[in-house]
């Protein structure tokens, strides 16, 4: 995960992004992006890890959604 790094003292791994900064995290589209934040909001599992504040502002919590992608990883093959 990449980390931040701020006024050069301190590195420091983000909890909570916004779903831009996630396609910069991992390297994903905004319509990706916006489609897996679709489905965790559909998953009972994931449903706690987006935090919308208003209608345009959502917030994702970084560690789950790295989770929601492992479950995603291969599933069409299993």
């Amino acid at each position: 995960m990449e980390k931040v790094n701020v006024q050069n003292k301190f590195d420091v791994t983000p909890i909570m992004v916004q779903p831009k900064q996630l396609t910069i995290l991992f390297n994903l589209s905004r319509t990706v992006v916006g489609k897996f934040i679709n489905e965790m909001l559909l998953d009972e599992n994931f449903r706690d890890a987006v935090t919308r504040i208003s209608h345009n502002l959502t917030l994702v919590n970084v560690e789950l959604f790295m989770e929601h992608l492992k479950s995603k990883d291969m599933a069409n093959f299993k």
